[in-house]
């Protein structure tokens, strides 16, 4: 299914980087679905460790696209940050790390989960930040080491127990968080090198035409950065 880019400016020269972020978007899901399907195996004692670790694979791809969603369509602001940097971002491991390099670059990168109102009387909505129930920055870095535990196997000279139970307990519970965190949200992305300005996006997982990803631009902001690139003051 082909993902529907809208913009409030027809033309927009901004819309590529709304479609790589849909995209990513659009991968997410397909990864939640897989996630649906596996989760029939579960039920099978002889399939139910891969079947655990299939479920934390995927969750950790989800984590890492919602990270990288944000450099995908704006890649070439993260360009000049030299070897090591790039080398992180090739061989993701620590969640923590990765996010903050990206911050230092697009400070709103990370979804701003939020409810659609329907504007009283007429037509369009209105949009308000959701407070509870949806997956922090802070939860986002529990359940990517917590998946890292589940898709490596075990080593034979630890005694620490990967508790493949505990694991298939609790993702329901953070899928319903990551589902919060997405189903409607805002995402800024920092485009531009000499006149650099925050571009807000408004994202609808599933469009109200055919479900595909939907991406309208809000507004834009200019940004005043610092000589090195980064934010004032860094």
């Amino acid at each position: 299914m082909a993902e529907k880019i809208m913009n409030q400016e027809s033309g927009s020269k901004y819309q590529d980087h709304g479609t790589e972020y849909a995209n990513c978007m659009k991968e997410i899901k397909q990864r939640m679905e897989f996630i649906r399907d596996v989760i029939n195996l579960t039920h099978d004692k002889v399939y139910f460790p891969p079947a655990v670790e299939s479920i934390a694979l995927q969750i950790r791809q989800i984590l890492e696209l919602i990270m990288f969603a944000a450099l995908a369509a704006n890649h070439h602001r993260f360009e000049g940050d030299g070897k090591v940097f790039k080398k992180g971002f090739r061989e993701v491991w620590n969640a923590k790390e990765i996010s903050e390099k990206i911050e230092k670059r697009n400070p709103g990168f990370y979804p701003y989960p939020c409810m659609e109102i329907p504007v009283i009387g007429g037509k369009g909505y209105r949009y308000e930040s959701m407070k509870t129930g949806f997956l922090t920055r802070e939860e986002f870095i529990v359940l990517y080491d917590k998946c890292n535990k589940m898709v490596h196997a075990r080593n034979p000279f630890s005694k620490e127990d990967r508790k493949f139970d505990e694991f298939h307990d609790e993702f329901p519970g953070w899928m319903e968080k990551i589902h919060n965190l997405l189903c409607r949200h805002t995402v800024v992305i920092r485009i531009g090198d000499e006149s650099v300005v925050d571009v807000k996006f408004h994202v609808r997982m599933k469009s109200n035409e055919g479900g595909a990803v939907e991406v309208t631009e809000a507004h834009r902001i200019p940004v005043v950065e610092s000589e090195n690139g980064g934010e004032p003051g860094e």
